[in-house]
């Protein structure tokens, strides 16, 4: 997925500025993200449609786009493209995460412009039975900003450094939700509707609905 730079970046580029390489983006960092749904708060959750199902999925979707900051999504661009070069091994993958991720946070450095690409999500929400869960929306939205913030987290911690061979296969897809994020709301709903997560086990560790 390609990436316009703005005309000034270029500028910068072709006059072999490279001492702007060497400075450290200024994140912004992941702060608590809140995930709300066009759905009333006392609603049950086993009483969703497949329709609420998805927009669930969409909303979650994207309050951790929006939840990543601007330059670490560099890096998901990166890692998009290196996960284009998979099959011609690692290293070759490391030099197409680069070739996206250096001239991206340069752009950003100047305040230029670039085009964002979409996070790679894959919702694994409602892959289990809910029909029986009595805990609500509002309950599920509180647990939903944990996830979202968690996931978010986890993507701006990425970078092309980090890519490993082992890695490499799942850097063009994020799954969302398949885990209970560690969060005793999320423990909760977890216990009370076990459906809502992965495949509906629960979680590991995922026992009485804490107290």
């Amino acid at each position: 997925m390609s990436m316009r730079l703005v005309w000034s970046a270029l500028l910068v580029l072709s006059l072999g500025c490279s001492a702007l390489f060497e400075e450290e983006a200024v994140d912004a960092g992941v702060g608590p993200i809140t995930v709300s749904l066009d759905i009333d708060d006392d609603v049950a959750v086993g009483t969703l449609t497949p329709a609420q199902h998805e927009a669930v999925c969409e909303a979650l979707d994207d309050a951790i786009e929006a939840g990543v900051p601007q330059a670490e999504m560099c890096d998901v661009g990166g890692l998009l493209a290196a996960a284009g070069k998979s099959m011609e091994g690692l290293d070759a993958a490391r030099v197409a995460c680069d070739d996206v991720v250096e001239p991206c946070r340069l752009a950003v450095r100047l305040g230029g412009s670039f085009d964002t690409p979409d996070l790679p999500l894959e919702c694994a929400l409602f892959r289990g039975d809910t029909g029986m869960c009595n805990s609500t929306v509002g309950e599920l939205e509180v647990c939903l900003g944990h996830l979202a913030t968690a996931t978010a987290s986890s993507i701006s911690a990425l970078s092309c450094a980090s890519l490993s061979a082992e890695g490499l296969a799942e850097a063009g897809s994020t799954v969302v939700g398949e885990s209970v994020p560690d969060d005793p709301s999320c423990a909760r709903l977890a216990a009370e509707c076990p459906g809502v997560f992965g495949s509906g086990e629960g979680g590991p560790d995922a026992g009485p609905p804490p107290g």
